[in-house]
């Protein structure tokens, strides 16, 4: 137990240490508009919130608890209640090592961390009530007495409501336990089964409708007409932007990481038999976002956290399980290299790379196909983070060692625990490379250094005049101010549109150059018969203030 409490604590030091660096991140896209909603109220918030109700209500508690400024406190609270949840659960399903080692996954992996700084449900709140489900789920297995199921049954309900009144996209778990009932009773299934299952999913869906019918009069600032009609805007096969779905599903792997994904290849039968509830979370979490529903204008690498604890969980048992082996060999050769490579691997962020624009995407290919892989990739999303760079020739090469040493490992069984270790080596190394560009920004520049010189010059200007950003960097900020006149986005498919716009407007234009835009682009062209009032860098990030209309005093900041 004293190593328990020793190892639990120097993982909560870790754990804090990778995600408060990044608390006062600015707010960026669907995260500002958020916070923006509840500091104005009720009525908007209601309005805006194209959820059910505990959605907007974690903001309003989020912010009544720790203030507008700090409101990524509160997801980064639910993400330690689930770390407390995931060491229980994986504990009762196995041993203590592996729910340490699972936990110990959970707090380095950087899409846990991305998570858990998120103003959002996907990152840390619906994570934390998919874990009391299955907690609760599991003890109605273990109990022995008919009084003890039914309570730990009616929790299992209670949980899976609260749910789905956060989300919609709640009703996966609602699937996974069913399916699982039905795996598990498969054997001994009769009519008479088959009635009482059938009569207690209708109760519950019953239950369900009573609750949304009757939540607006409880809470009259939720709508449940807007809630379906959000959903119905997701319900369609026709016109899906299958390159955007593609792109948003490689860079979800690319925050996961080899660190969750390599493991997964030295899977057993008795390691899926032990983590199924997991795998059916995942097969129907894929089959729900790429297949039923059409997420290529949504943000999907927000909706595709969902993956993070069933990964954390099978990477654990898998990790555990070769590491028991006694025919292992050479780990502490697998260590060294392990080490050996980090650094090799950690320094090559710093050989010369270029910056290419995000559009036209063919760039990107053919760099890739050539193995030109010294350039900078940029990572930024619908609900965050605001945009930093990480060096692709650095995640290219973590990725292919790592599934080197995977196919080394199913050839040479006896070898796997050392492979493993060079694996986990790499995938930490990798995520703290990660959190580190994130949350600082020391090799290729931080974005929120370059915005606040900028918003410091906004608020002296008084013009009047409104300001309309690039990729929507600094709205919340523009907001407050009351000089937000819009936002942009240089793809090519909205170029003519954009610039008749800018043609009718007489304010002025933040822009932040992450990712970078095209400079053979209209949208370039544009800018540069601007004057620029004011700039700021931050090593391979740039922005600018410019005044397209008539010329006026110029000053720079640094």
């Amino acid at each position: 137990m004293k190593k328990t409490w020793i190892v639990g604590a120097l993982l909560l030091v870790v754990f804090l240490g990778l995600r408060l660096p990044a608390l006062h991140m600015p707010y960026h896209q669907d995260e500002w508009k958020e916070v923006w909603s509840v500091s104005q109220g009720a009525a908007s918030a209601g309005s805006f919130f194209a959820h059910p109700p505990l959605t907007a209500l974690s903001f309003r508690l989020d912010a009544a608890l720790f203030g507008l400024k700090n409101m990524r406190l509160l997801p980064i609270l639910f993400s330690l209640i689930s770390g407390l949840l995931l060491f229980l659960v994986v504990r009762r399903k196995s041993d203590i090592q592996t729910a340490g080692i699972a936990v110990a996954l959970y707090v380095v992996s950087f899409y846990s961390i991305f998570a858990s700084l998120m103003i959002d449900t996907d990152g840390a709140i619906l994570p934390t009530v998919f874990l009391l489900v299955i907690y609760a789920y599991e003890r109605t297995k273990s109990a022995t007495k008919s009084q003890q199921k039914i309570i730990w049954w009616i929790l299992v309900v209670l949980a899976l409501l609260v749910g789905l009144l956060v989300k919609l996209s709640f009703i996966l778990v609602v699937a996974v336990i069913i399916a699982d009932v039905f795996i598990d009773n498969r054997k001994h299934i009769t009519k008479k089964w088959l009635i009482y299952a059938a009569s207690a999913c209708a109760a519950f869906i019953v239950a369900i409708l009573v609750i949304f019918t009757g939540l607006h009069f409880v809470y009259p600032a939720f709508s449940l007409g807007g809630m379906i009609e959000h959903a119905r805007t997701y319900m369609h096969l026709g016109g899906r932007n299958y390159s955007q779905v593609l792109f948003e599903g490689i860079k979800s792997i690319l925050y996961l990481s080899p660190l969750l994904l390599v493991p997964l290849v030295f899977v057993t039968k008795k390691i899926f038999s032990a983590t199924r509830l997991y795998w059916l979370y995942l097969i129907f979490g894929f089959v729900f976002y790429f297949i039923l529903f059409d997420f290529s204008r949504g943000a999907l690498d927000k909706y595709m956290m969902f993956t993070i604890v069933p990964l954390c969980v099978i990477s654990a048992f898998i990790i555990r399980q070769n590491f028991l082996k006694q025919e292992a060999l050479g780990r502490e050769y697998g260590l060294l290299a392990g080490i050996v490579l980090s650094v090799v691997l950690y320094f090559l962020q710093f050989v010369h790379n270029v910056i290419p624009s995000l559009y036209p995407k063919t760039e990107w290919l053919s760099r890739v196909i050539h193995l030109k892989w010294n350039m900078l990739m940029p990572f930024n999303g619908g609900s965050g983070p605001m945009g930093f760079y990480v060096s692709f020739l650095f995640i290219a090469l973590v990725f292919l060692i790592s599934v080197i040493c995977a196919i080394v490992g199913l050839m040479k069984p006896a070898w796997r625990s050392s492979l493993l270790i060079i694996v986990i080596c790499l995938g930490i190394t990798y995520s703290l490379v990660f959190a580190e560009e994130y949350a600082l920004g020391k090799v290729n520049g931080k974005t929120a250094d370059v915005l606040q010189p900028l918003v410091s010059y906004v608020s002296t200007d008084s013009s009047g005049d409104q300001y309309i950003t690039y990729n929507d960097i600094g709205a919340f900020e523009l907001m407050t101010m009351s000089k937000y006149g819009g936002r942009f986005y240089a793809t090519p498919e909205s170029q003519d549109a954009h610039l008749q716009r800018f043609a009718a407007f007489s304010g002025k234009y933040l822009i932040v150059d992450m990712p970078r835009i095209d400079p053979s682009s209209d949208y370039a062209a544009f800018f540069r018969t601007c004057t620029v009032l004011a700039s700021s860098t931050s090593r391979n990030i740039e922005g600018e203030i410019y005044s397209c209309k008539a010329p006026s005093a110029q000053g720079k900041l640094h």
